[in-house]
């Protein structure tokens, strides 16, 4: 017991001193925009309406911070001196919440990346292991070491959110939805709808996981449930799409930001391979010389492949093999974990921009595989190779073993990272056998 408070106590001293350092070495340059967007409706000396359609924006935080004295708040400006609202009005609507001083606000906001990274990582070891503290310390290890998390952490974007919104989407569930009668789940379920719909009008990239989840709220509570708790969720959504609206004066602004997201070229984007776009259909795309769209539909058929054929091996187990393979589907979507095990990592791997930074949520699937709820006798495995490919470490190990440093090393490595997770999702599905229990 000491060793482990020892443990704890150095990792946590470690992560601390990184934290600084790493504080003193970020500009933000995502965290600027959506830091920037908020304070600059206040500094006009005239409205500003849609960001979207807009054009003062950047002219009115280029003159405020002509005069400024924090270099952080210029080194980022410098690197947006245009800005590209791809983020929801939500998103940007949330952070006039923090001051008015940048190195301040990112501060405030890389404290509440740590705390939200760590608490789901505690969360989920609460949920696997029935302990909170016994995933405490690879927390710890992962905050210094997790390349992806430092990425977020760095450019301030939002992956820590939404890894810590999908924790708690499966806690809910699974210590209220699974664990309690019809009637007393009402208000979790209902709960649980508004979380999925604020994280979709936050940052809508995770559609693929909202969907599997309604459908595993639908499948496992039945229709009658899931319409009665369908009205609480559908007044808070309005309530959240409503307050930009207001704030930005305008009651078109979802319209003008599915109008610029729609019409945005994003050619330059994708040609950012592999300097920052780690997206495994890009990749796929290069190689085979197809278009993205060719690629995306090609991954997507063989996933869906894939998952035929781990369906055919459950239902193969069982007399009926239509029956079984049926059971088969009504186990996946009954089962919180692996659907949005399954959603994670399909989202990771089909969609044409990837973010290094993005694979922070990947910790999600992967955890469920080092758990004891998974039944595959490889999936621990799994998990901590898809870690270990995902932090990026090797290309790392490898530039100080040989000396030789290639980008292509690393995106080759981080992109295979999916392919474990995707593994334990198949083989869950093909097993027959009953979640575990925590140890």
């Amino acid at each position: 017991m000491k060793t482990k408070i020892l443990i704890v106590v150095v990792l946590g001293c470690l992560a601390t001193i990184v934290t600084i350092v790493r504080f003193q070495d970020s500009i933000g340059i995502d965290f600027y925009q959506y830091w920037g967007i908020a304070k600059a409706q206040k500094w006009s000396l005239s409205p500003l309406g849609s960001p979207y359609i807009e054009q003062y924006y950047a002219k009115v935080l280029n003159a405020h911070i002509a005069g400024s004295s924090d270099l952080r708040l210029i080194k980022a400006n410098e690197r947006r001196r245009e800005l590209q609202p791809f983020q929801t009005p939500l998103c940007y609507s949330i952070f006039t919440l923090l001051p008015a001083n940048y190195s301040i606000a990112f501060g405030i906001f890389q404290i509440l990346q740590i705390i939200l990274f760590l608490s789901a990582i505690v969360m989920l070891s609460a949920v696997y292991y029935g302990n909170w503290l016994r995933l405490l310390s690879a927390a710890l290890l992962l905050l210094i070491l997790y390349e992806p998390f430092m990425d977020d952490s760095r450019v301030g974007n939002l992956n820590c959110f939404q890894l810590f919104g999908f924790v708690s989407i499966l806690v809910l569930a699974d210590s209220v939805l699974e664990k309690t009668y019809y009637h007393s789940a009402i208000g979790a379920s209902t709960l649980l709808m508004g979380m999925m719909v604020f994280l979709t009008l936050f940052k809508p990239n995770i559609g693929i996981v909202i969907l599997l989840l309604a459908t595993y709220l639908w499948v496992r509570q039945g229709m009658t449930f899931f319409a009665r708790a369908l009205p609480g969720a559908v007044a808070f959504g309005a309530v959240i799409w409503t307050l930009p609206c207001l704030q930005f004066d305008s009651w078109t602004v979802w319209q003008d930001w599915y109008r610029y997201f729609r019409t945005w070229d994003s050619a330059g984007f994708l040609a950012l391979i592999p300097y920052g776009n780690f997206s495994t259909a890009l990749l796929v795309s290069k190689v085979l010389v197809v278009s993205v769209s060719g690629s995306v539909f090609l991954l997507a058929a063989l996933l869906v492949a894939s998952m035929l054929i781990a369906f055919i091996m459950a239902g193969a187990k069982e007399k009926s093999l239509v029956k079984g393979m049926i059971r088969s589907i009504i186990r996946l979507l009954r089962d919180p974990h692996l659907t949005v095990a399954a959603g994670i990592t399909a989202t990771l791997i089909l969609s044409p921009l990837v973010w290094f930074h993005y694979y922070t949520i990947s910790l999600l699937p992967a955890f469920w595989l080092l758990s004891p709820r998974h039944s595959w006798r490889q999936a621990a495995r799994a998990g901590f190779i898809s870690i270990i490919l995902t932090s990026n470490i090797l290309p790392g190990v490898l530039e100080i073993v040989s000396g030789v440093t290639s980008i292509n090393v690393s995106y080759g490595t981080v992109v295979l990272g999916l392919g474990p997770l995707w593994a334990g999702v198949l083989a869950a599905i093909a097993s027959q056998e009953g979640r575990g229990q925590p140890a």
